[in-house]
């Protein structure tokens, strides 16, 4: 079975656990790394090559939009899914004019995420 390489970005510690106990309760599911700032997200999904990225639209450091925008130049760009509390329409467009695969908010259930995740691979 061929997993599904996940890097996390959320600016809180508890978001990325629970992201990541619930996703690796999955074997299709590999998380290969976490990180709480934009910039650091960047160079390490630059370094790790992700198939998913799972940023959260607030970040400190480059916020989800640009981090997004930013890893669509990549050589194999990942495919993005933003997290977000805000159910605002004009963030969900931002996110997807940025090159984001799909828009997921923290209020949602868990097992839509994990659809989510295989439906943009």
């Amino acid at each position: 079975m061929v997993q599904v390489r996940i890097i996390i970005i959320d600016d809180h510690p508890i978001v990325r656990e629970g992201l990541r106990r619930t996703l690796a309760r999955s074997p299709e599911f590999d998380i290969i790394g976490e990180a709480g700032d934009g910039l650091v997200a960047l160079d390490l999904c630059r370094q790790l090559n992700p198939d998913v990225v799972l940023a959260d639209i607030d970040l400190p450091g480059l916020d989800g939009i640009s981090l997004t925008r930013q890893l669509q130049a990549c050589d194999t760009p990942p495919r993005i899914i933003v997290i977000s509390g805000h159910e605002s329409e004009d963030y969900l467009r931002l996110a997807l004019d940025a090159g984001a695969r799909g828009y997921f908010l923290k209020g949602d259930e868990v097992a839509e995420l994990q659809q989510a995740v295989n439906m943009v691979m």
